[in-house]
């Protein structure tokens, strides 16, 4: 519905002016000729075919002030609120939509029909534990049950409709994992249309949203992270129309969403103090009628997100032991008490830098990396300082700011720092990165190249982001990088050859042919002696030798003084010393091809699940120089 001044209720109101005071009578004459001015400007406006901005019709019904937040424009041609655009919103939001989809279901089979993600395979096993109404207890407590059940009955349904086709659990959990990301999309741009106030300008973060790459690699993974983002962002939805509207349903809504996020992943009880806050929070635009309502409301909101907790992990209390110990561990993991073999990576990193360094250029790409992150400093900064015309607006980019925050800052400061951790923060570089060009439009209009400028601004924000979500979907329409190693092998390698590679994976390569493969326990090199002694006899029999992936050499190669035998192994094979020489590599790195030019952007050094489940790098040496057994102890023991 249009907002436009109205006459008839002040016309209405003069009847009644006896019965105020003097002051008021003042007042109110005041306000009304204010209103009439307006009118008349509106009138005028009409006239001259110059439709008034949506930000101007908002003012007009509230009292002008010094910096009125929702008055500025947006910086680029095409954004800004003339009638064509802000009359097709929801087109070009479809299509923004169906892109990100795009991106998000292409190649949800990915692998040739191999799995590599370890955690797939544990929600995969869970699944298949269960047996309703019987058995339910997944007997898997690392993330929620909540994609574990809706994986599980899914299934059930598929089967009952089509009894001939067996789906895998993991193939229907990359499935829910592209639809909750794909939804999410919308979700980010009613929260921008929120605290933006504008339908055309909330378009810039669902695109941005819809095209970073790190939410489009978490879609291809049947793992919790897309729907832990889907209801995070459902509850800052919720929340930010709670606080526009002061409608109470928003905010009880809101809790069921964020007990179903807690059931994902229980990483989300971080928003939990934002929460418990929030119906008080209210009151910094209309009061409460005692403290009591507010307690009251609270108490709802808890037992609502309590109750929809336990209705989809309802073994949380019924095996809380068993819960509590898998909770315990994983804690401790995160803090690195103790450091296990797959959290080596982080020994030596610090906060933040590790995640400026090997996470984010590579998850949201270098452009919105930068510009969201003068973005997050900008709005924290008219925060601080009270730069908001109105204080709905500061409550609001407030709220959205400490949301961030609650999500962001439990993560970086943990040992592990793993993409996945801080998966649920990348949409919100999409906003702070639209709020960086909302803010700079006013300086830029006053330059003599503004529009220039402006221009300029946006295609470097866009053609990289654009680039990178191109480059990093087609990691998943190549043939998968260890497949191609494995059919090389078998086409290549003598049969019955024995080949050494390195353990802790789901699957090595080659993945097929008939070969002797001995996959040994690097990890273990440093503290098993027996390890130590069979080392030798195997490289003496070894014909080849693979690196599955950069997890082994990169972590420990970087670490001699803690891990001085398997860092110098993998010192002599790089350096040819050990009596390998490289035969073969296979990469599949974020590339893109424009006709007999490739632009590629090798990825190995980022942290390292964000490529070695997808897209790791496979490393085949052959042997050149003979050792014997005695000779390759002296070399590894020197």
């Amino acid at each position: 519905m249009k907002l436009q001044p109205s006459i008839s209720s002040t016309s209405f109101a003069f009847k009644n002016l006896t019965q105020l005071s003097e002051g008021a009578r003042n007042r109110f004459v005041q306000a009304a000729m204010a209103r009439l001015k307006a009118w008349r400007d509106y009138q005028s406006d009409k006239k001259n075919q110059d439709k008034p901005s949506a930000a101007k019709r908002i003012s007009v019904m509230r009292p002008a002030r010094d910096k009125p937040f929702a008055t500025k424009k947006f910086p680029f041609r095409g954004f800004n609120n003339d009638a064509n655009v802000e009359s097709s919103w929801k087109f070009w939001l479809t299509l923004i939509v169906l892109v990100g989809g795009f991106f998000r279901f292409a190649k949800l089979d990915w692998g040739d029909g191999y799995f590599f993600h370890p955690d797939e395979y544990h929600i995969s096993s869970a699944v298949d534990k269960l047996s309703f109404p019987f058995q339910m207890d997944p007997h898997f407590y690392a993330y929620g049950s909540f994609p574990i059940y809706l994986i599980y009955f899914a299934r059930a349904i598929i089967f009952a409709l089509f009894p001939d086709y067996l789906f895998s659990p993991i193939l229907i959990g990359r499935f829910f994992s592209a639809f909750f990301s794909t939804i999410t999309i919308l979700f980010v741009f009613l929260s921008a249309r929120i605290t933006f106030r504008n339908h055309t300008i909330a378009l810039l973060p669902a695109l941005l949203a819809a095209l970073t790459p790190g939410l489009i690699q978490q879609a291809h993974f049947a793992t919790p992270e897309s729907s832990l983002t889907f209801f995070i962002f459902l509850c800052l939805w919720l929340w930010l129309s709670y606080l526009r509207t002061t409608r109470p349903v928003f905010l009880y809504v809101s809790a069921i969403s964020l007990g179903l996020a807690v059931a994902s992943k229980i990483s989300a009880v971080s928003l939990l103090p934002v929460f418990v806050f929030l119906p008080f929070f209210k009151r910094v635009l209309s009061s409460f009628r005692s403290v009591l309502a507010g307690i009251a409301r609270l108490g709802v909101c808890l037992l609502l997100v309590l109750v929809s907790f336990l209705s989809v992990f309802p073994f949380a209390l019924y095996s809380f032991s068993a819960f509590s110990s898998s909770l315990s561990y994983e804690i401790g993991v995160g803090r690195g008490e103790p450091i296990v073999f797959y959290t080596r990576q982080f020994i030596d990193t610090a906060p933040l830098l590790f995640h400026t360094m090997h996470i984010l250029p590579y998850a949201l790409g270098p452009a919105m990396l930068g510009f969201g992150g003068v973005g997050f400093l900008i709005v924290v900064s008219d925060i601080s300082l009270l730069r908001f015309g109105t204080k709905r607006d500061r409550v609001l980019w407030g709220l959205l700011v400490i949301v961030f925050l609650a999500l962001f800052l439990p993560q970086i400061f943990l040992f592990a720092k793993w993409t996945r951790f801080i998966a649920p923060s990348f949409a919100f570089f999409s906003l702070f990165s639209t709020y960086f060009f909302y803010r700079i439009s006013p300086f830029l209009k006053s330059q003599a190249l503004g529009g220039v400028i402006q221009s300029v601004a946006c295609l470097v924000l866009l053609l990289p982001t654009i680039f990178w979500a191109l480059a990093v979907s087609s990691v998943y329409f190549r043939r998968d990088v260890r497949v191609l190693a494995t059919a090389w092998v078998a086409q290549q390698l003598p049969p019955r050859s024995f080949l050494l590679t390195e353990s802790g994976n789901i699957l090595e390569v080659p993945l097929w042919g008939e070969f002797r493969k001995d996959a040994f326990d690097f990890y273990e090199l440093e503290h098993r002696a027996d390890l130590q002694r069979q080392l030798p006899t195997l490289l003496s029999q070894a014909d080849y030798f693979i690196v599955q992936s950069r997890r082994i050499f990169f972590n420990h190669q970087r670490l001699p003084a803690q891990f001085p035998f398997t860092s110098r192994f993998y010192d002599l094979l790089f350096s040819g010393s050990l009596g390998f020489e490289s035969m073969a590599t296979f990469s599949s790195y974020p590339r893109l091809s424009f006709g007999r030019a490739t632009i590629e952007i090798p990825d190995e050094v980022a942290e390292e699940t964000w490529s070695v489940f997808d897209h790791p790098v496979v490393r085949i040496f052959r042997k050149s120089v003979l050792f014997t057994e005695a000779e390759y102890e002296e070399l590894l023991t020197d």
